[in-house]
């Protein structure tokens, strides 16, 4: 007869408890980084908005309507009108401008949040409102000159959001008002309340382990695929919003980034079925790999609206100034990953911002790299990026056929493109055509 070993059911208790908080703490980590990510993301996006919208000021004017509140000036409605295409473009909930009157109270002066019938969202001019909870912030951009990004808040009104804020200057130099934007929060106060959920149930557990060692044990595959897939979806909310706030500033290619991404899964899909390049992609997370393929035209972040809104062909320098989106992605996200120097969720984002427009034989950009100097991944991505960017309308340019886009695409085999990916890509052509 066998007796039992309690000492050896306390060693297992313990090593799934211990495997359980490792886990535990990971995940609170990999949420710390996504929230200081979306943050960064939030604070790259906003600042542009927000010194945007203060270039488009006339200082001069916004002063005197300050004072004068006269709705009928023409440079209101002319100045609200241009705000508001802006905050359609940047992605944020609300754009506006204020001013200030008298102690605590601040004047809404160009609300370019929405159309002046939508009542919830916009502010008439002139509207007071108590800015308590700002006002430290306000006297911080009207003392310093400079721009200044927000935490995190609750307000009654309006709920979660992230604020940034930044001066209107007159022509003499005087701040004479701010221009603020705010963006919609909701994402990151949930993985912030899911990270103390999280941290509460570490402390509960840790009061209770003689009651929960062989449960704990039992139950700590499902906890671990759990934990895990929470880090899978956080990760995908945070490449989406990112991806998101690019699709609304570049309306002119808007469906690109999902089309891309459908495409590079179809031929990603092949490439392990062919065994192509088996060795190089042996170690790949497929479903974090087509999730970062929505960041590789991150960098037209950076770009001016000017020229990525430009309804026509792009001269000389402006196609110049339209190139460096590939090395500005690059850097944004390694801004991003600076935070947390051994987090390599983004890794592959990289990769495809940075190398998406290198050519096979080696006449591409940001770096000129030739055949397979040029990362698998973006010599992946550029045949799945031309192939959109031939059957996708432009301004100058109606779509071209599908067999005419595959054409094109073979006549590049071995200059422009991997010879072995453009066979692939030959196997699977007729679904690319059912991407919508």
């Amino acid at each position: 007869m066998k007796t039992q070993n309690p000492i050896r059911y306390q060693f297992l208790g313990l090593f799934a408890l211990f495997i359980i908080v490792s886990i535990g703490i990971s995940s609170i980590i990999g949420i710390q980084q996504m929230s200081k990510a979306v943050m960064e993301t939030f604070s790259t996006a906003g600042i542009f908005t927000v010194e945007k919208a203060a270039s488009l000021i006339d200082g001069d004017a916004f002063e005197a309507l300050a004072l004068s509140l006269d709705k009928d000036d023409p440079f209101y409605e002319e100045t609200r009108v241009k705000l508001l295409q802006l905050k359609e473009f940047s992605g944020s909930e609300y754009l506006y401008t204020m001013a200030p009157a008298n102690g605590t109270i601040w004047h809404f002066i160009i609300d370019g949040s929405a159309s002046p019938d939508d009542t919830v969202r916009f502010s008439a001019l002139g509207d007071t409102e108590d800015t308590k909870n700002y006002n430290e912030a306000f006297i911080r951009v009207l003392e310093s000159g400079k721009t200044e990004v927000g935490d995190l808040e609750y307000q009654d009104r309006w709920g979660w959001l992230v604020s940034i804020y930044t001066p209107i200057v007159s022509s003499t130099g005087k701040i004479v008002g701010i221009a603020g934007c705010d963006f919609n929060g909701t994402n990151l106060h949930n993985a912030i309340m899911l990270e103390k959920i999280m941290l509460a149930t570490i402390g509960t557990i840790s009061l209770i382990t003689g009651a929960l060692f062989l449960i704990l044990f039992f139950n700590l595959q499902k906890k671990v695929e759990e934990k895990t897939q929470k880090i899978i979806e956080l990760h995908d909310t945070l490449l989406k919003t990112m991806a998101e706030m690019l699709n609304r500033r570049d309306d002119i290619t808007g469906g690109h980034i999902g089309r891309t991404q459908r495409g590079a899964k179809i031929l990603l899909e092949e490439m392990e079925r062919s065994g192509v390049y088996r060795e190089e992609t042996k170690d790949w997370d497929l479903d974090l790999l087509l999730q970062s393929c929505q960041l590789h035209d991150v960098g037209k972040i950076s770009i001016s609206d000017d020229i990525l809104k430009k309804p026509g062909r792009f001269n000389e320098a402006e196609f110049k100034e339209m190139q460096q989106h590939s090395a500005l992605g690059e850097q944004i996200i390694e801004k991003i990953e600076t935070m947390e120097k051994e987090s390599d969720f983004l890794k592959y984002a990289k990769i495809f911002a940075a190398s998406h427009h290198e050519k096979w034989n080696g006449t591409g950009y940001p770096q000129r790299l030739k055949g397979k100097e040029i990362p698998l991944l973006g010599r992946i991505m550029a045949i799945v990026d031309v192939y959109d960017a031939l059957v996708s309308y432009r301004p100058y340019k109606n779509a071209f056929p599908h067999e005419t886009a595959v054409k094109i695409i073979s006549d590049g085999k071995g200059t422009h493109f991997d010879p072995v990916l453009v066979d692939l890509f030959l196997k699977v052509s007729d679904k690319f055509r059912q991407i919508v």
